[in-house]
């Protein structure tokens, strides 16, 4: 059976219980490793960097394949900089950022397990997934896609 690296359940108990309580369950399934759970407004400042430049007083995309985030941690702020966190970035282990199928299939089995546990009152919110923000089942409509990324409703 899977378990957590000592690095990601550390990252683990930085999230919400409803995120601890979903992900201690998937880890019993699938062996995956959380890559984020809280962030600091400064960690959030340097994804929010890539693939962008400051120019004339602003950030400017200069490379939309490096985007990770739209959430400059200060202004906007990501559901990772709460207290415990709001977000967490898990991903199927081992780590291979080309296998997107892997990471859907992980996508869809976290909502599974996500919509068991608030059916048997064991989370109380719901989860959405970044490969999947409209939670309409059509993965097709995303405008900006973030297959490790799942977050409180």
């Amino acid at each position: 059976m899977p378990e957590f690296s000592e690095i990601s359940a550390n990252r683990l108990v930085s999230c919400h219980q409803d995120l601890q309580r979903v992900f201690n369950e998937v880890i019993k399934y699938f062996d995956i490793r959380i890559l984020y759970g809280h962030r600091s407004i400064t960690e959030q400042f340097e994804l929010y960097q890539k693939g962008r430049t400051y120019s004339r007083g602003e950030w400017i995309i200069t490379d939309k394949g490096q985007i990770v985030t739209n959430c400059d941690g200060t202004i906007i702020k990501s559901k990772h900089n709460y207290i415990p966190a709001h977000a967490i970035d898990v991903a199927p282990f081992p780590v291979d950022w080309k296998d997107i199928d892997r990471f859907i299939l992980l996508g869809g089995f976290v909502l599974g397990i996500a919509k068991e546990l608030k059916r048997n009152g064991e989370i109380e919110n719901d989860i959405v997934w970044g490969g999947n923000w409209q939670s309409d089942f059509n993965l097709k409509n995303q405008t900006f896609y973030d297959y490790p990324h799942f977050q409180l409703q």
